[in-house]
């Protein structure tokens, strides 16, 4: 297993353009979802929340017939 780690080092040395992406993806990922977090707007979440508060004993209703059924 050693061996293996030691020959993704050797690929990685050997291109560091690949080693520069494995750290900035996840980066860049992450600042950008948390752009996206803080662009919320107000009137719409607050219409989700509405939406799933309507929604919360049909959910409820529904789950406790599916704990109901057997599948056989």
């Amino acid at each position: 297993m050693r061996w293996l780690l030691l020959k993704d080092l050797q690929i990685l040395r050997r291109s560091p353009l690949q080693a520069f992406l494995l750290v900035a993806y996840p980066i860049l990922i992450a600042v950008l979802v948390g752009f996206a977090i803080s662009r919320v707007d107000e009137e719409e979440a607050a219409a989700t929340i509405a939406l799933l508060e309507g929604m919360g004993a049909d959910y409820e209703t529904e789950l406790a017939e599916l704990r109901e059924s057997v599948i056989e």
